[in-house]
């Protein structure tokens, strides 16, 4: 199950590209100079995208994430022993990527905050940090196991 965890960080580093592309699960409003405009009016009326307004390109600073978590899990395959260690990787670094990136998130300012403090999103994101944290713990109560 670890094994599998770099290949589908990788496919969430390239559907974050494609929603990129498309429009979709697009950025807060900004004045970055890499900011984004999508005049698409399909993307628009598929996705909801806000046309001719500066967005943050939240779904590539995802994808960069993802990228680097993805090659981060694959050196941790093939130098450590420790399947749940690179599971407890993925879940906390992706948990953390979701909580940081969730302000910059065009659907932000509307989500709603559970117990005024978090969003759903938010939440979520640190319930993966948790788990990740366990499987840390876990992994650090078994010896290694050493590839030939």
């Amino acid at each position: 199950f670890a094994a599998a965890a770099a290949p589908v960080v990788l496919v969430l580093a390239i559907l974050d590209i494609a929603d990129f592309a498309a429009g979709s699960r697009y950025g807060a409003s900004s004045t970055a100079p890499w900011a984004v405009t999508y005049t698409s009016r399909f993307a628009a009326r598929i996705t909801g995208v806000p046309l001719g307004i500066s967005l943050h390109p939240v779904q590539l600073y995802a994808a960069i994430g993802h990228f680097a978590l993805a090659a981060v899990l694959i050196m941790m395959l093939r130098h450590t022993g420790r399947p749940v260690e690179v599971l407890g990787t993925a879940l906390f670094a992706d948990g953390v990527f979701r909580f940081l990136l969730a302000p910059f998130s065009g659907s932000y300012a509307d989500a709603p905050a559970i117990f005024h403090l978090v969003t759903p999103v938010q939440a979520t994101a640190m319930l993966m940090v948790v788990l990740g944290g366990l499987c840390w713990l876990r992994s650090g109560s078994h010896a290694p196991v050493h590839h030939a």
